[in-house]
C-alpha cells in the first residue's frame, strides 16, 4: 500500500458522523425527552390528585368527627320539657363575660346562613363565611344522667345562710355540682351547689339545717372538683342575688344536675376553616375567641329533623331548611308550619335528628381548572361529592334566584376561594340521631 492509499483510509476512519446522522440522533433524543416529560407530568398530576384528595379527606374527616361527636352529646342532662326552649340566665364571675343570657336554649340551635346569629338580644356572634350555617350544641357533664328533681324556691328566706332550694330528693346532688333550675313559663338559671345541710361536708364540717335543701351560697365553700385541700373557695356561678325566682311550693320547678358543668359550644366555618368557641369560657362575640378545628373547610350546612305529626311519635318527618319559609327569609328559630302555635319547649322537643353536609377543600393548587362552572361540570362535581345531595345546585343560578345557598369558599375572607376552580373538593354528609332526645321520648300533650 503506497502513501496515498494509506492517507485516504486514515481520513475515512476519522470522518465521524454526518449532518444527517446528527439530526436523526437529535430527533430520537427529543422524542425520548418528550416521552419522559409526559410520563413525569402525568405522574405528578396523579400524585397531586391523590395527595390533594387525601388532604381534603383528612381535614373533612377531622371536622365531621368532631361535629358528630358533639352532636351525639347534645341534650345530655337537659332534655326535660322545663329546660327546653327557655331563656337561660348565667352568672360566671370567672368568665370572659360576667353575666350573659341565651334565648331559646336548646340542645341544638342552628343559625342559618345569611342571618345574624344572636345568643340573646344585643349579644351577636361574628358572622360565618358566606352561605354557611352555624350550629350551637349544649350538654351537661354529670357522670349519670338523672331525672330532673322537683323543688320549692326558698331564696326569699331572710336568713342568707339558708338560701337554697327545697328538693324532693337530694340523693343525686353533691357539693360542687352545677345545676340548672327551670320552670315552665320562667327563665332558666345556672347555679353551683355549695352545701347540703344535715350531712358532713368534705372537710368534716356539718352544716345543720333542713336536710332537703340544696344551697347555693355565693360565699366560701369546699369545691371537690377544683382542689384537694380544705381551703375555702368561692363559687363563680352564684350571684349575690337570685337570677330568677320560682314557685315557693308545689315542686313544679325542676332542678337538673349537670355534674362538673354545662358545655355550650358553637361551630362555624370562618376564613376557610371550621372553628369553635366555648360560650361558657370565652367571649364568643369576639372573633379572636374562636379556635381552629380543621383547615380548608369551605361549607357547612345543617338541617334539623322535626317530628311534625299531630300526636308526636319521635320519628323525623321533615329535615327543615330555615333559609326560606313561604318565600320569606326567617331567623334561626324558624320551624315547620305544622308546629305553628306550639311553645318553644314543644318545638325543641320535636327535634330528634340532625343532618349535616360539610365540604372540605384540598390543600394543593392545581394549575389547570379541575372544578368547572358549566352544567355538565356542576353535575360531575355533585357526583364526586362536592355538593350535598339534598342541596340545590350552587352553580346553577336559575336553581335559586333568591339565594345562592351553597358556596365553595368566601372570597372576602378566604384568599384561596378566589381561584376555587383550581382546587378539588370532598363532601361529608350524614344524619345523626340526637340520642338523648330520642331516649327521652316524645312529650305527651305537645
Amino acid at each position: 500500500m503506497n502513501f496515498l492509499q494509506s492517507f485516504s483510509v486514515s481520513r475515512a476512519r476519522q470522518g465521524g458522523f454526518s449532518l444527517v446522522e446528527i439530526l436523526a440522533g437529535m430527533l430520537i433524543a427529543l422524542i425520548g425527552i418528550l416521552v419522559m416529560t409526559k410520563v413525569f407530568s402525568d405522574s405528578e398530576s396523579a400524585k397531586r390528585s391523590v395527595s390533594s384528595g387525601g388532604d381534603a379527606q383528612a381535614n373533612g374527616g377531622i371536622a365531621s368527627y368532631t361535629l358528630g361527636r358533639e352532636l351525639r352529646f347534645a341534650g345530655y342532662g337537659l332534655n326535660g320539657k322545663e329546660a327546653l326552649g327557655c331563656h337561660l340566665k348565667i352568672h360566671n364571675e370567672a368568665g370572659a363575660v360576667k353575666d350573659f343570657e341565651i334565648d331559646n336554649f336548646a340542645p341544638l340551635t342552628v343559625f342559618p346562613a345569611g342571618q345574624d346569629a344572636f345568643l340573646a338580644v344585643g349579644v351577636k356572634l361574628p358572622a360565618a363565611d358566606a352561605d354557611t350555617d352555624m350550629v350551637m350544641v349544649a350538654y351537661g357533664s354529670a357522670d349519670i344522667m338523672a331525672e330532673p328533681v322537683g323543688f320549692n324556691d326558698q331564696t326569699a328566706n331572710p336568713d342568707a345562710s339558708k338560701v337554697g332550694y327545697g328538693v324532693q330528693s337530694r340523693g343525686s346532688f353533691t357539693v360542687g355540682d352545677i345545676v340548672l333550675a327551670a320552670e315552665s313559663g320562667k327563665n332558666c338559671a345556672l347555679f353551683q351547689v355549695t352545701s347540703l345541710p344535715g350531712a358532713a361536708d368534705y372537710c368534716g364540717v356539718t352544716d345543720e339545717g333542713n336536710s332537703g335543701v340544696v344551697r347555693f351560697s355565693n360565699g366560701s365553700f369546699k369545691n371537690p372538683y377544683a382542689a384537694t385541700s380544705c381551703d375555702s373557695q368561692v363559687s363563680d356561678f352564684n350571684s349575690d342575688k337570685a337570677l330568677q325566682t320560682y314557685s315557693a311550693n308545689g315542686n313544679v320547678a325542676k332542678l337538673y344536675n349537670l355534674g362538673r358543668g354545662l358545655n355550650i359550644h358553637v361551630y362555624a366555618v370562618r376564613n376557610g376553616s371550621l372553628t369553635s368557641c366555648d360560650v361558657m369560657a370565652m367571649d364568643c362575640t369576639k372573633e379572636a375567641s374562636w379556635i381552629q378545628i380543621a383547615p380548608n373547610i369551605v361549607n357547612l350546612q345543617v338541617r334539623m329533623g322535626y317530628d311534625t305529626t299531630a300526636v308526636p311519635d319521635g320519628a323525623v318527618d321533615v329535615f327543615w331548611n330555615p333559609w326560606q319559609k313561604d318565600g320569606e327569609s326567617k331567623s334561626f328559630n324558624a320551624f315547620p308550619d305544622e308546629l305553628d302555635g306550639k311553645t318553644a319547649a314543644c318545638r325543641a322537643s320535636r327535634v330528634s335528628a340532625v343532618r349535616i353536609g360539610l365540604v372540605a377543600r384540598s390543600n394543593q393548587f392545581e394549575k389547570d381548572i379541575v372544578t368547572g362552572t358549566d352544567a355538565g361540570a356542576a353535575d360531575a362535581l355533585k357526583e364526586r361529592g362536592g355538593i350535598p345531595s339534598w342541596q340545590k345546585n350552587p352553580l346553577d343560578a336559575a336553581a335559586d334566584p333568591e339565594h345562592e345557598v351553597f358556596a365553595l369558599g368566601d372570597p372576602e375572607k378566604d384568599p384561596a376561594a378566589k381561584n376555587w376552580q383550581n382546587y378539588r373538593y370532598r363532601l361529608f354528609e350524614t344524619i345523626l340521631p340526637l340520642r338523648n332526645m330520642v331516649w327521652k321520648g316524645p312529650d305527651s300533650g305537645c
